[in-house]
């Protein structure tokens, strides 16, 4: 009996369909530009800040997130300020951040930071110095720079940052689909469960039987 069930289960799992799931992969990216003023021949400096959001399906998790500036209509725009520009304030977090288990790489020309737990509908904010050789860089100036996202076993993508709202912002928006197929421990699971109730529907079976006089 314990092999016409074993028999049973596995001609079931062989007969459900592994039906796939399609999922949509989505970041967007705002870059503010700092607000930096000159008076009299002295400068002070703002930081710039960026908005990431996790625009994706429902259990499609943001695990990095590159922005280059290699690309950028400025190409002396850097990470970490230029002399002349004060103060030079380094990257900074906002609220919440924490909760998605970031790390960041900040570099004079890419920032890439990784993240456990960058769920679907959460936004990242952070604010950084950026500079070109003698000034803020504005949304126009940092436009073309690149924002590339990596959505775990998922998927990766790749956008360019462009001006909106008559130039005062920069966004970039990283689109994409996926297909999520089953996964094996899903599949082995549910099998195990089957293989179950047929044993104990065979005990009860068993123990429901006349017995004979």
């Amino acid at each position: 009996m314990k092999r016409l069930a074993t028999a049973l289960v596995l001609t079931l799992l062989l007969a459900v369909p592994m039906v796939s799931e399609a999922v949509s992969l989505g970041a967007d990216g705002v870059y503010t530009p700092s607000t930096g003023v000159c008076m009299l021949g002295l400068c002070t400096d703002a930081p710039a800040a960026f908005l990431l959001t996790n625009t994706s399906s429902a259990g499609v998790n943001i695990t990095q997130v590159i922005i280059d500036l290699s690309s950028a209509v400025s190409s002396t725009a850097v990470f970490g300020g230029a002399a002349g520009m004060l103060p030079n304030v380094p990257f900074t977090p906002g609220p919440g951040a924490a909760a998605t288990g970031f790390t960041a790489d900040v570099g004079a020309k890419a920032i890439t930071l990784n993240f456990t737990s960058f769920d679907p509908g959460v936004g990242f904010l952070f604010t950084v110095d950026i500079d070109d050789s003698n000034r803020t860089v504005s949304a126009a100036e940092f436009a073309g720079a690149t924002l590339k996202v990596t959505f775990g076993d998922s998927g990766a993508g790749a956008a360019s940052f462009a001006t909106i709202l008559n130039g005062t912002l920069a966004e970039a928006k990283v689109d994409g689909q996926a297909t999520k197929v089953p996964e094996p421990a899903s599949i082995i699971l549910v099998g195990t469960g089957l293989l179950g109730f047929a044993l104990v529907g065979r005990k009860r079976r068993g123990a429901q039987a006349p017995r004979s006089a």
